[in-house]
């Protein structure tokens, strides 16, 4: 019982820390973000960083996470990038 309580302590902590940084907090944005994500070449973890950084330049989320450079053209990334932010 004491492991449940500390597991359920930092499960709670760990769930006010996410909540108090979404950038999106409807149930139905977020599966539209993710709708707009999954056709694309990218990792789970680039997808989770676009929607967790909310970059609004393409130069930007490229310098920060270089890998999505490689798998995505600039024109679609700057419009992914867009779309997303239109969704906030």
């Amino acid at each position: 019982k004491k492991e449940e309580k500390n597991l359920t302590d930092v499960y709670t902590k760990t769930l006010e820390y996410v909540q108090k940084f979404s950038r999106y907090t409807n149930r139905d944005t977020i599966k539209e973000v993710r709708a707009l994500l999954k056709p694309t070449n990218l990792e789970p973890f680039e997808c989770a960083q676009l929607g967790n950084l909310c970059c609004s330049e393409y130069e930007e989320i490229k310098s920060l996470v270089p890998s999505i450079g490689n798998k995505i053209s600039d024109d679609d990334l700057d419009s992914l990038l867009k779309q997303m932010d239109s969704l906030k």
